[in-house]
């Protein structure tokens, strides 16, 4: 249903209706309703007809994931996982992606699996894109390079069905080359992404990533490079949520490098994740909390049998929970490579 959902949205995605009460079909609804949605980035839950019940429960869900919610977030997805519709692999994904954002790195990767394999079941290309991008993080953010370029490239095999996200999986995928030395390659690939479209969001995590990882590898040249290309292009870290935070880490590489600060903030900056908040005090680039919050116990995975094609990633080691390994870490080089760059 998925598929032929965002089929018909890739055929009228230029149709100037996005009111769903004026379409003529469920599936127009459905494509309509879900475009209002990701055009906010799920800032906004827009309004959803009466019958599309289902999926409003999951942008509910994802509304209060992209506003930080995190806990709300979890509670609303596990709501969802039992129920076998269309909309059921968005729940999943959603359960890795907070999994992630609050630590539990080690059930990330396991709901990151069971969305591969129900996706699988249905061939659900859309959701078997977004799984593997966002399990070759994991792995990135662990210190897996290899593992991440992999995954990348199992992703990047339905990137067609998703266009307007393969600058993202390219800009990840430069990420993965600048960790294993190819930097060369690696700076082509932020450029392509970059020129392409300077003020795009794509081209902003290009320009912002590539100067953080020639950051990370020491490479001189490359780093004054792209400080000189924000310097003439400029920078805006209200694009996307999550430019602020890499752009107040960026800032300090630049005072560092340069001896000058480049970037300016927004006056309200989104609310930071565990793993981001603890990242920043132990780069110094933000104060140190005394009172540490409980998060909630990590939701276990229910039991499936696992395609043979995924199987290896389960077996691969990662931290039961990052916090606690972040803790441990001491060298700001070593606290980088934490970050998805």
């Amino acid at each position: 249903m998925i598929n032929h959902i965002l089929t018909a949205w890739s055929q009228s995605r230029h149709n100037k209706v996005l009111r769903p009460q004026e379409a003529d079909s469920l599936p127009l609804k459905e494509i309509f309703t879900l475009e209002n949605a990701l055009r906010t980035n799920f800032q906004q839950v827009p309004d959803v007809p009466e019958e599309l019940h289902e999926l409003q429960q999951i942008l509910r869900a994802w509304h209060d994931y992209a506003q930080g919610h995190l806990f709300e977030a979890l509670e609303l997805f596990k709501t969802q996982i039992c129920f076998e519709n269309e909309w059921q692999t968005w729940a999943l994904l959603g359960l890795a992606r907070t999994h992630l954002k609050l630590g539990w790195w080690h059930h990330a990767r396991n709901w990151c699996l069971y969305t591969l394999e129900c996706s699988r079941r249905k061939w659900d290309e859309v959701m078997l894109f977004h799984a593997y991008e966002l399990l070759g993080e994991i792995f990135l953010r662990t210190d897996q390079p290899l593992k991440a370029l992999e995954v990348y490239s199992r992703a990047n095999a339905f990137e067609n069905k998703l266009l307007d996200h393969s600058l993202t999986l390219t800009v990840s995928s430069a990420c993965a080359l600048g960790r294993l030395g190819a930097k060369s390659q690696a700076d082509n690939l932020f450029q392509e992404v970059f020129f392409r479209n300077p003020q795009s969001v794509s081209a902003q995590f290009a320009v912002i990533k590539g100067l953080l990882s020639a950051h990370l590898k020491d490479d001189e040249v490359s780093f004054s490079k792209w400080y000189q290309t924000i310097r003439q292009f400029g920078f805006d870290p209200t694009k996307h949520k999550d430019l602020p935070y890499l752009s107040r880490i960026a800032n300090e590489a630049i005072k560092q490098r340069q001896r000058v600060a480049w970037f300016s903030f927004p006056e309200q900056e989104p609310p930071e994740t565990p793993v981001n908040k603890l990242l920043l005090e132990r780069l110094g680039l933000s104060k140190v909390e005394t009172e540490e919050k409980t998060l909630p116990p990590p939701v276990e995975v229910p039991t499936y049998r696992l395609n043979p094609v995924d199987s290896a990633y389960k077996e691969m080691a990662l931290p039961q929970n990052a916090l606690e390994e972040i803790k441990r870490i001491s060298g700001n080089k070593e606290l980088l490579k934490w970050l998805a760059i």
